[in-house]
């Protein structure tokens, strides 16, 4: 079982969770069905309020470390995937 702390927002009611590297404190913006039937979803689409990004992942106290995320992503069914390089694009 995985032990969760708990930690006040700032901006919204819902607490958050204190072993996040990067948490978000969002509004509703809106719910966007995308499908009917048994197998379909919602896209949840929110404002983001504030940031918070734990201070071992700050670069020059702005800049995030990307790849000290240690992130997993969700493709599909029980795909998921692992970041192994960014890439940035140039700005237009």
């Amino acid at each position: 079982m995985v032990n969760i702390h708990w930690l006040s927002s700032k901006m919204i009611k819902p607490y958050r969770i204190q072993e996040a590297k990067i948490s978000f404190e969002c509004t509703l913006e809106r719910i966007v069905t995308v499908s009917e039937g048994p197998d379909a979803g919602n896209l949840i689409l929110g404002r983001i309020q504030l940031v918070h990004v734990r201070d071992d992942l700050l670069k020059n106290e702005r800049e995030v470390d990307w790849l000290g995320l240690d992130v997993l992503g969700r493709l599909s069914g029980n795909r998921y995937c692992t970041v192994r390089s960014v890439i940035e694009s140039e700005s237009n």
